[in-house]
């Protein structure tokens, strides 16, 4: 049985994930919306059951305390990151191809500008 220092415990997940991101992210095609979608959603999964645990788990029942309002407080701040992050993430997922339209814009600015129709307009 593999036993591991408590140092080494907590690092083992680190080292799941940066392996994964090393081995499986170089793979993936992103111009694909499903890759971009799974990424997203996995992440917007876990902030949101890290959220659900940190009420659920970790504080103090709602009193009127110092103690408990300072950890609902925060725990609050915490829950209104992860839906920030969570509705910038629906905002960033959305990609509009162009293709080279900014260049085919400039090509004929250019054109134009050779033939000497934008320097007579004064």
């Amino acid at each position: 049985m593999l036993v591991l220092s408590p140092l080494l415990a907590a690092l083992a997940g680190a080292a799941v994930v940066i392996g994964l991101r090393l081995t499986v992210l170089p793979l993936l095609d992103p111009g694909k919306w499903y890759w971009r979608a799974l990424l997203l959603g996995l992440a917007a999964t876990l902030s949101w059951r890290y959220v659900v645990w940190r009420f659920t788990e970790t504080l103090v029942p709602l009193d009127w305390t110092a103690d408990a309002l300072f950890s609902w407080g925060f725990a609050a701040l915490e829950a209104l990151t992860v839906l920030s992050s969570s509705i910038a993430f629906v905002i960033l997922s959305r990609v509009k191809e162009r293709g080279g339209r900014p260049l085919r814009r400039m090509v004929v600015a250019r054109r134009s500008a050779t033939r000497g129709h934008l320097h007579h307009d004064l």
